[in-house]
């Protein structure tokens, strides 16, 4: 079974005055490996 490498996208457009939404085909997002750059301090 293989994924599907596209989706379809609800994507906000302004033009002008206007506002519009468009419904587009975009690539799948791949998820990304989790990191945690957090630093924890014990209160003294």
């Amino acid at each position: 079974m293989t994924l599907p490498t596209t989706m379809r996208a609800v994507q906000y457009t302004e033009y002008g005055a206007s506002n519009v939404l468009t419904i587009n085909q975009v690539p799948v997002p791949t998820p990304a490996r989790a990191k945690c750059w957090c630093v924890f301090r014990r209160s003294a």
